[in-house]
């Protein structure tokens, strides 16, 4: 991505909502296609205010697509009249402003790894546009970029910056090791973090120690809050939700590979994420196909490379056939020590004799399915 302040100018006719849900449908295929250009957007950002509500899902699925170079020029178009507009509550605005400002830090981390010269002046004004003071970060963004300050450097100096820090380092490896864009990182990573318990490492008997389980644990109620909620008949951030939930196993792999939790946590992670794509999978079976962004990326390395492509199928066939998946799910496959298996879309969880049947007959699991298993 080139840093860039040029937007393109144009005078669309902006579109009447009964057009609104219309076009969106052609973009929704365009982006599976993978066949979206600029021009499909332009009448939607002809006037922002008034097609809000379709304009944030499809602006989130551009980022958590890639659609990074499109994404940029739609936020620093959109970005000033959404914010000032009368008309809208809340910070219907936030969203823009988050990607572009992670879309600039991701072009000066590839900078940096090239070994090209990173100018303050010329960030400054790329997000000029976004009330982003950059002089208030510019010193602690390079550092931990660069590399030159590490997560352990930041818990012996200030635990109070951990979260922040570690947030940047996971941007750094999903770009790294997933292509996966900063900005679709960063809304995966935030919307992990609604969801552990708020506050800050405990330093109280001097410097934290890793893992800190407890402060990184996430909490299986505000997951189901946090995606449900974003799931509603209303809501304008279905895309969110499952870029959400389908990263959990991405940020728990990065914490568990910077010692920041232990094994223990980062599987009752994947376990607690995978019961809800279980049950999310199921609730939108017809519609998978638009969030099939999720297989754009690069697989997570605690996902199993069968169960994976087996998932990234089914989605595809829900844009052609109306898929019927069978009452019984996930499917249960017991290893030779006759307790762990791997879900049917996911990772690896051990099921004992006396829990629920996970085929959901509410009987227990040795009085309905586990002789069929065997």
């Amino acid at each position: 991505m080139v840093l860039s302040t040029a937007v393109t100018r144009h005078d669309p006719i902006p579109l009447r909502p009964a057009q609104l849900n219309a076009v969106w449908a052609v973009i929704d295929v365009k982006l599976f296609r993978r066949e979206l250009a600029e021009r499909d957007f332009l009448r939607f950002m002809a006037n922002p205010v008034a097609s809000i509500d379709w304009l944030i899902p499809l602006f989130d699925k551009l980022i958590l697509y890639g659609y990074t170079a499109l994404a940029w020029r739609i936020a620093q178009e959109v970005y000033k009249p959404v914010k000032e507009s009368p008309e809208l509550i809340g910070d219907a605005a936030s969203g823009f402003g988050a990607a572009a400002f992670m879309l600039v830090w991701q072009s000066v981390y590839e900078r940096l790894v090239q070994g090209q010269p990173v100018d303050r002046d010329e960030i400054k004004t790329a997000l000029q546009g976004f009330d982003y003071q950059v002089d208030d970060v510019y010193e602690e963004m390079l550092r931990i970029l660069s590399g030159e300050e590490t997560l352990d450097d930041v818990l012996q100096r200030d635990s109070s910056r951990y979260l922040r820090v570690l947030n940047l380092l996971f941007c750094r490896y999903m770009l790294d090791q997933k292509q996966v864009n900063f900005a679709a990182a960063d809304l995966m990573w935030y919307g992990a973090m609604e969801c552990i318990r708020p506050g800050k490492p405990d330093n109280s008997k001097g410097s934290p120690q890793k893992p800190l389980d407890e402060f990184l644990k996430l909490r299986h109620q505000r997951l189901v809050e946090y995606v449900t909620g974003r799931l509603s008949f209303l809501s304008n951030q279905r895309p969110n939700a499952f870029g959400v939930l389908w990263g959990i196993p991405y940020v728990y792999d990065f914490l568990l590979a910077q010692g920041a939790v232990s094994q223990r946590i980062h599987q009752a992670a994947l376990d607690t994420a995978q019961t809800l794509k279980e049950q999310i999978i199921r609730e939108n079976i017809s519609a998978l196909w638009q969030y099939d962004f999720v297989h754009s990326w690069s697989r997570p390395d605690s996902i199993d490379p069968d169960l994976f492509k087996e998932e990234a199928e089914l989605f595809r066939r829900t844009f052609t056939e109306n898929v019927k998946l069978p009452p019984r799910s996930p499917k249960i496959s017991l290893d030779s020590q006759g307790g762990r298996g791997k879900a049917r879309y996911g990772g690896r969880r051990k099921i004992s004799r006396n829990d629920p049947c996970p085929c959901g007959s509410g009987k227990k699991y040795k009085k309905c399915c586990l002789n069929r298993n065997r």
